[in-house]
């Protein structure tokens, strides 16, 4: 808490989130509960509530934002 300015307790969630998320990105053919489970969550149930409280929306929302994005890699100096 005092380094992060958070609970280990939420910086967990974060951390599983963000596993979720580039697994789902990686993978897009995984569905979502496979994707909850490999990432660490208990069901698919925990894993929607984390996306609604992280950003706003559920897991096939952010699908769907997400695969507009332009894709990217921190560290990745490629052309």
């Amino acid at each position: 808490m005092e380094r992060l300015g958070i609970s280990p307790k939420l910086f967990d969630r974060i951390i599983r989130f963000n596993r979720a998320a580039r697994l789902r990105s990686d993978h897009p053919t995984h569905d979502w509960l496979r994707v909850a489970l490999e990432s660490g969550y208990y069901d698919y149930q925990h894993l929607a509530r984390d996306f609604r409280a992280f950003t706003k929306l559920n897991p096939n929302e952010f699908t769907q934002i997400d695969g507009l994005a332009v894709p990217c890699a921190f560290g990745d100096v490629s052309p």
